[in-house]
């Protein structure tokens, strides 16, 4: 599935990086910072037409909701066709596509990739995680990094009521970690968990297109998406809506920090 995964990102990158820096229309979703433009759009529509193009009995759940289709089909679909469009409009090249492979609803395989910087992130069930960029490939671990020395990315998803949650938490953090820094991405800061450049990631509202890739991608590479309480989060395929609060990191680390937190 591989190179059909990859084939949707890089055609839908195609047409992402002609329109980056150029005037898009914009307009806005669940409040006045959640933007999607036409890229969004158009992207989520390549990457569906060339997946049910080449996969029989396909559906797919996308963040543009028009275009979830047979949700419950054998071969399933988790797409995320620009995550950070916040990035995206302002010209940062913080911004990814993000798409997971399930089949039978069991997660198989999972490709993250940035335009800006042509780096795939792709994972396997049971055969690891890998950085792939200049056609070499890098495989991809959870840091077992003591409390003292966390770094800590963290976002709460444009949501006032998860932003003062984060924050409660990071209060209780702040003075037993190395460091805590905002980011925009949920994907591509759950990905640098798994690069090194955190050791946790933290998000206060997050949604099944935002965590379906880096799930399969963490654990590969050794870690675990909990929620704040220290519990594995699973996917649920029956509510599309449902917001979760994520942690993402190892295992011992995620242990060490709920006991904080609760």
């Amino acid at each position: 599935m591989y190179p059909k995964l990859l084939e949707a990102c890089l055609l839908a990158a195609k047409l992402q990086l002609e329109f980056f820096q150029k005037n898009l229309k914009i307009s806005t979703k669940s409040n006045p910072k959640d933007f999607v433009t036409e890229v969004d759009l158009e992207s989520q529509k390549i990457i569906i037409k060339t997946l049910r193009n080449s996969t029989p009995d396909s559906g797919f759940i996308g963040e543009e909701e028009d275009n979830n289709i047979s949700t419950y089909a054998p071969n399933l679909f988790i797409i995320d066709p620009l995550d950070s469009t916040s990035s995206y409009i302002e010209g940062l090249d913080s911004f990814c596509i993000s798409i997971a492979y399930l089949h039978e609803g069991v997660l198989k395989e999972a490709v993250v990739y940035k335009p800006k910087t042509d780096e795939i992130f792709y994972a396997k069930k049971d055969e690891g995680a890998y950085k792939i960029i200049n056609d070499k490939k890098v495989e991809l671990k959870i840091n077992e990094a003591a409390l003292k020395d966390v770094r800590i990315g963290y976002n709460s998803g444009y949501s006032e009521e998860a932003r003062i949650k984060v924050s409660e938490n990071l209060k209780i953090l702040d003075p037993k970690i190395k460091s805590s820094e905002k980011s925009r991405s949920a994907v591509l800061t759950s990905i640098k968990v798994s690069e090194g450049e955190f050791d946790l990631a933290m998000f206060g509202r997050v949604f099944i297109w935002d965590i379906a890739a880096v799930k399969l991608i963490t654990e590969e590479a050794g870690g675990v998406l909990t929620d704040w309480e220290g519990k594995e989060v699973e996917l649920d395929l029956e509510n599309l809506k449902k917001e979760y609060q994520i942690l993402v990191s190892s295992d011992k680390l995620i242990e060490e920090v709920t006991q904080c937190l609760n």
